[in-house]
């Protein structure tokens, strides 16, 4: 058995767990396929833990977030009293994109995941704003700059990494898009697989397999039987004809 530890996905489901209230029925379902960021923590014993880091790669969760019952206490040590959307704020690709006009209101940080995924976000469209600009829009962005030489060397260094290949970005468009129905149906299944396994119960592969065994076992004793009477009637024909 483990503990999963979740995220609370907005401000709202963020009070209702502050206050102590009960969150059973105030807490939302969480796609962690969609939403992998919001999974904090998956804590078990040590004897466990092995077992968690393979079930982890096989269902692309990060490692990182697999936890003794000590390491976990110790992660939080760690993190406690840091406010991940003032170290947001604070980083160098929040205060570009500030500064250029990128709207930035819908970036936000409660954990450190989602501190990077907003980071490489912001980073993102700041290369999107580079790549669609004109030299001397770029050069307009950089002079707003102007004051700030540590932000003027992080965008110089954005611009310079290889841009998008517009074909290569829509094809990769089109192939998500492909991809995205048969993860959407191969997702219940997976989940419910990693919830069975971490629960110690069969899986539904599990089942297939035993099912599968159950099905093949007599098919092979009645093909079996067959192929001896098959033998026997052969030998009683031969024995007749000689």
């Amino acid at each position: 058995g483990c503990l999963i530890v979740i995220a609370p996905k907005d401000e709202q489901e963020k009070a209702y767990a502050n206050q102590g209230e009960d969150t059973e029925h105030h807490i939302s379902t969480v796609n962690f396929k969609e939403n992998p960021e919001r999974i904090v923590a998956i804590v078990s014993t040590t004897e466990n833990k092995d077992r968690l880091l393979s079930l982890a790669g096989k269902y692309g969760i990060d490692a990182s977030k697999i936890h003794t019952f000590d390491s976990f206490i110790e992660y939080l040590s760690q993190t406690k009293g840091r406010d991940f959307n003032k170290e947001l704020q604070d980083s160098g690709v929040y205060q570009i994109a500030s500064q250029i006009g990128i709207d930035i209101s819908t970036y936000k940080a409660s954990n450190e995941e989602q501190l990077k995924n907003a980071e490489t976000e912001i980073k993102h469209a700041i290369k999107k704003r580079q790549y669609e600009n004109t030299e001397e829009q770029n050069a307009a962005d950089m002079k707003k700059l102007d004051d700030k030489p540590k932000l003027q060397e992080e965008y110089k260094k954005i611009e310079k990494e290889e841009r998008p290949n517009p074909e290569v970005e829509k094809e990769k468009t089109q192939q998500q898009g492909e991809n995205k129905d048969k993860e959407a149906k191969e997702e219940t299944a997976s989940m419910g697989d990693l919830l069975r396994k971490l629960s110690g119960r069969p899986t539904k592969s599990d089942a297939f397999e035993r099912k599968t065994t159950e099905i093949s076992n007599p098919v092979k004793t009645v093909v079996k039987t067959l192929n001896t009477t098959a033998a026997v009637i052969n030998r009683i024909s031969n024995q007749g004809r000689s």
